[in-house]
């Protein structure tokens, strides 16, 4: 609006203007935004913000206000390397984990399972709210990009679809380590079925579409019945198995 009102009353120099008026302002909120983003570790804030920073962008496009691309594209630049920061230090942990410190094991999920259920749902959210118009619609603006899109792009998207595919990889490598702590293999696969099937509930109840990843799992947690049952079946009917 205040764009608007320079060109109007100004006619000529509105960038030159608008920057003398705005520009201290503008680099104040980017100095304070980049201070609070070296101690954030919030996911899933970070991934709203990039969200909400593409649509405000298309909405200046739509409006044929081109005067803060430069600030946006400011903010992009903070925000998605520390998403990267962020979620590669997720899977630091997650690689590093000491079983000792994971506490008791048994046939239950793990409380670790939730807590990357949680986070891995509402990442999975996100990302498919990008594509389906929840978060501000499909569809695109002359000269910019689509609504479906986080922005970058497209970098942003293939490197998010990336460790979210190495999150699930390294979660089930955890999994599978934690089971090693029951004595049998009857009794780890009771868990690995019980854990996997925890992170499809949660994708569920989110109300996550079907994806590649949740495939994924799904298909682990398919494998592991399939071997569940046929044990069963070899103990209790060998001579009809055999």
């Amino acid at each position: 609006n205040e764009f608007l009102f320079l060109s109007d009353f100004f006619k000529k120099g509105v960038r030159e203007n608008f920057n003398s008026s705005f520009g201290r302002t503008l680099a104040l909120v980017l100095e304070n935004l980049e201070n609070y983003l070296l101690g954030c570790y919030d996911v899933i804030g970070l991934m709203l913000m990039i969200k909400v920073t593409h649509l405000q962008r298309l909405v200046m496009q739509r409006r044929r206000v081109p005067i803060l691309d430069a600030f946006f594209d400011r903010i992009s630049l903070l925000l998605w390397p520390r998403l990267k920061f962020v979620l590669d230090a997720n899977l630091k942990a997650m690689r590093g984990t000491s079983l000792a410190r994971m506490g008791i094991v048994d046939l239950t999920p793990h409380y670790i399972t939730r807590r990357y259920a949680e986070l891995f749902a509402s990442m999975l959210l996100l990302q498919q709210a990008s594509g389906s118009g929840k978060l501000g619609g499909g569809g695109g603006f002359e000269g910019g990009a689509p609504a479906d899109s986080m922005g970058i792009a497209g970098g942003g998207e293939a490197m998010l679809s990336q460790d979210l595919c190495t999150m699930r990889v390294e979660m089930s490598t955890l999994l599978e380590r934690l089971a090693t702590q029951l004595p049998g293999a009857k009794e780890q696969r009771v868990f690995l079925i019980n854990n996997l099937d925890q992170v499809l509930q949660v994708a569920q109840e989110r109300q996550v579409e079907m994806n590649a990843e949740l495939q994924q799992l799904e298909d682990m947690l398919l494998q592991q019945r399939e071997l569940y049952t046929e044990d069963e079946l070899a103990h209790s009917f060998s001579n009809l198995t055999s």
